[in-house]
């Protein structure tokens, strides 16, 4: 859940970071039934000593959808801010729970916000 609607795959690079702050980009993708969101592209702010940092972000997706009620297809860009929680262990286990509400900006879009959570769980090497 988070970003990509339903499940999805990404892989994260730290572009710097200091003692307290850490800047990243995203790349993934991400599908749900009749969603596919391809690719999901990003960056996010780390902030916070130690394993527990508090996560903002960005990312932007292009969003394939399907309608259910008459078939009609739709692709639209959609933003995704992130507002959470992430700890990163020693290890390399990630796990992450954050606010990721999807944006369309589009001005006849039916659904201009649609508030979503998301929950990660992976690996840091």
């Amino acid at each position: 859940m988070g970003s990509g609607f339903g499940l999805s795959a990404n892989y994260e690079r730290n572009l710097w970071h200091d003692d307290v702050v850490s800047i990243n980009a995203r790349l993934g993708i991400g599908t749900a039934i009749f969603i596919n969101s391809l690719p999901i592209m990003g960056f996010n702010t780390c902030l916070g000593k130690g394993k527990s940092k508090f996560e903002v972000g960005v990312n932007a997706l292009r969003v394939y959808s399907i309608s259910l009620f008459d078939g009609n297809e739709n692709i639209a860009i959609y933003a995704n801010p992130i507002l959470g929680y992430r700890f990163e262990s020693n290890q390399g286990f990630l796990f992450r729970f954050a606010l990721t509400p999807f944006i369309n900006p589009e001005s006849d879009a039916g659904i201009p916000f649609f508030p979503w959570l998301g929950i990660s769980f992976g690996g840091a090497f």
